[in-house]
Parts: structure tokens; sequence; C-alpha cells
């Protein structure tokens, strides 16, 4: 349930020509035409975001993040767009992955991360998901935190 101020963002969003969804961290992800932002609201300029927020919207700010979809039953991250799983079975020689999954390198530790704090996974609960070592899980997610 959003807040009211969150309410008030998500109607401006939407008068402009937003799709606005709202679940969580970041607040809201906003779409409109090709272009798609995210948005973590405060009640006033006065209250800032944690630092927990911070770093995963600057790990975001400027990339081109692409969806996935994961469950427990298939380990392997399935890209949401069509187009983009086919990329990446058709380059899977030439893109570097994690463990045993179509995860590229690049966003393991950021995946890995929102694993263990959205989702309580331990290290050792996610290096048996990718197949790979718990030093190589917590080596991914310390570097996703330097970004």
């Amino acid at each position: 349930m959003p807040t009211a101020t969150e309410q008030a963002f998500a109607d401006k969003m939407v008068a402009e020509g937003w799709e606005v969804y709202h679940n969580g961290f970041p607040d809201f992800l906003c779409k409109k035409g090709d272009e798609v932002i995210l948005v973590e609201v405060k009640s006033s300029s006065k209250e800032i975001p944690r630092e927990s927020q911070y770093q995963i919207l600057r790990a975001l700010d400027g990339s081109t993040p692409t969806a996935f979809v994961w469950s427990p039953d298939v380990p392997n991250l399935r890209a949401v767009s069509e187009q983009h799983q086919r990329k990446i079975l058709e380059n899977e020689g030439s893109i570097e992955l994690f463990g045993n999954s179509t995860l590229p390198v690049a966003l393991a530790g950021l995946v890995c991360e929102v694993l263990h704090k959205k989702d309580g996974k331990t290290y050792q609960e996610i290096a048996g998901i990718f197949g790979v070592s718990y030093e190589t899980i917590r080596r991914e997610i310390l570097k996703a935190k330097q970004v």
C-alpha cells in the first residue's frame, strides 16, 4: 500500500503519460515509450535515502538493465525478453557467464546481493544455486557494493 506521498507521485506520473509500477525498492519503476526510470520517493527533501538504497540506485544509474525471472527449481536465470534470451544463447561462448547460469558475470554481484538481502538466502544457498564457491559469492557481493 503506497504512502500518501507515493500515491501523489504515482498520480503525477500517470497524468504525464507514464506507466507506473510500485512494488518495494526502488519505490517506483516508471515507463514511457522506451524510457524507463527508477524513483525512490521521500516525503520531503530533508529525508534522504538509506545508504543501501543509494548503493542500489548508483549500481543501476546509467546502466541498461535486463529483466530476468528466477525460480529455485530452474537454477538458470531466464531473460524476460525473447530477443535478449536468443542473443544470450547465440553468444553463449562469447559472454562470460556466472557459474552454471545464463547470468552475465557483470550482473552477478547485484543479483547475489538481492537474493541475500531481499530473499534472505545465505551465501551458501546462493553458491549452491549458481554452482560456485561461497568465496565467489562473497567476492561478487563485495564488488557490487563498490559500484
